[in-house]
């Protein structure tokens, strides 16, 4: 993709995207806002670039990535450092904790 197909991203029906794209990122955008707006023409015009497991898998990463970034916003968690995962409360309290199955860098504590 190029910063110009990127920048037609939010809307993909008025963009020179190839049909494909389009329908991909249609049916993306409306599975994760509005779910019930996929009509049965539209699941069709997928149906015509994209194969019904193509469909299935599609949805289901959309799906997948958009919980984490909800779980991931909701509890503000976000990686940092490579070998840490901070993870911010609410009340701004801050705990670092290695990730788990990374050894530890040398002098680190283990965590209790």
């Amino acid at each position: 993709m190029t910063e110009t197909h990127i920048s037609h991203i939010h809307e993909p029906q008025r963009s020179d995207l190839p049909d494909r794209q389009k329908i991909a990122l249609q049916l993306a955008e409306l599975y994760i806002t509005n779910p019930e707006a996929i009509t049965d023409s539209l699941f069709d015009e997928a149906k015509r670039h994209f194969s019904e497991a193509q469909i299935v898998e599609m949805l289901f990463f959309v799906g997948t990535y958009n919980m984490l970034h909800r779980f991931n916003t909701a509890i503000d968690l976000a990686p940092k450092d490579g070998e840490n995962i901070t993870v911010q409360s609410i009340r701004g309290y801050q705990e670092t904790k290695p990730v788990e199955g990374k050894p530890r860098a040398a002098g680190q504590a283990a965590s209790s």
